[in-house]
């Protein structure tokens, strides 16, 4: 399938600019998906190849419009530890400006719903932006952990996958948590299990993460295809 990818740049309501791609897939794919959308936001870790490669691509390739962008501007981090220093220094009000500067640039090509993959600390961002931002229809949640304490759960109206690992951040506790709070907002939520490390979808160690990483795929494929189109 041919899809068209360019460099863009997101525009804040601050006057911020974010750097980021935009790809959008043939006609035919695209009318298949109901002109659905999908912002696609790295974490600590950047927007790297392996961003691209398993989730860009595919979900463009599945008819999709994707914008693309990462919470460190452009940024990646080399090792594990320094992605957690740079996890400490995001700002979560002004990632959600990011994303809702992400969501005003895939409305210029989407016609459709518009859904939010979040990744490591993006992904706990992205739970918190939905309960702000009513335009958002999916989150993906992948890595990082559930929102503070503070975020209103119960504003949610987005349906909700979560990805998790047993070590993970979004430990069995704190996602048992997750559902109660987001028990009175009625939105749709979902998770699943993978008995691996905690960066298996983007960074698998073995060939058991990897085919763990293609169950996950095969899931997040379809939890879009159902709440999207």
């Amino acid at each position: 399938m041919s899809v068209f990818e360019e460099q863009i740049e997101l525009v804040r309501d601050d006057g911020v600019k974010v750097p980021a791609i935009r790809v959008s897939p043939d006609d035919d794919a695209a009318v298949r998906c109901n002109g659905a959308g999908v912002l696609v936001v790295a974490g600590e870790w950047g927007l790297g190849p392996e961003v691209h490669e398993r989730v860009v691509m595919p979900v463009a390739e599945q008819g999709y419009f994707v914008v693309a962008t990462d919470l460190l501007y452009g940024h990646r981090a080399s090792s594990a530890s320094e992605a957690s220093v740079r996890a400490q220094g995001i700002d979560p009000a002004g990632a959600i400006d990011d994303i809702a500067a992400g969501l005003l640039a895939l409305k210029e090509l989407a016609s459709g719903k518009l859904g939010v993959i979040g990744l490591d600390r993006a992904a706990t961002i992205a739970l918190e932006a939905a309960t702000v931002l009513p335009q958002i229809d999916a989150i993906v949640h992948i890595g990082g952990e559930p929102p503070g304490p503070t975020v209103r759960m119960s504003r949610m109206r987005a349906a909700v996958l979560v990805t998790r690992t047993e070590q993970g951040a979004m430990t069995k506790a704190a996602y048992a948590e997750l559902v109660e709070r987001m028990r009175r907002s009625k939105a749709p939520l979902s998770g699943h299990d993978y008995p691996t490390s905690e960066g298996f979808f983007l960074r698998p160690r073995d060939g058991e993460e990897r085919d763990q990483a293609t169950i996950a795929s095969d899931r997040i494929r379809d939890f879009l295809t159902f709440n999207l189109t």
